[in-house]
């Protein structure tokens, strides 16, 4: 997995992907990137999650539960990070404003249906 596919590490041209920046590239799930790269796209979420599902000829809704799942160990494992330090990191308030949404918000699920 390329571990870091947020919008500003892929090059489109015509029907052509290009990935860039493979410090965090590692073996592992790829909902991990496709959960990297919609979670990224704001208000873009439920449009880019059915262009992946198209693209990867995935169910929409398995999609979806995929991504739900891999972000919110994501999140347990920044908010464990970041409860093991002296200080509490400055990236702490955004994570927990990802976890409202995650889990009150219904991030991956507002779009369903």
């Amino acid at each position: 997995m390329h571990a870091d596919g947020d919008w500003g590490n892929w090059l489109v041209s015509d029907d052509a992907v290009t990935l860039l920046d493979f410090e965090r590239a590692r073996f592992g799930a790829p909902a991990d990137d496709w959960m990297l790269l919609a979670v990224t796209s704001g208000q873009h979420l439920d449009l880019v999650l059915d262009l992946i599902a198209d693209a990867t000829a995935t169910d929409v809704t398995t999609l979806r539960t995929a991504c739900e799942l891999r972000d919110a160990a994501c999140l347990a494992e920044d908010l464990a990070n970041a409860l093991a330090q002296p200080e509490a990191p400055a990236w702490l308030p955004q994570r927990l404003d990802d976890l409202e949404g995650l889990v009150t918000g219904r991030r991956w699920w507002r779009g369903a249906g």
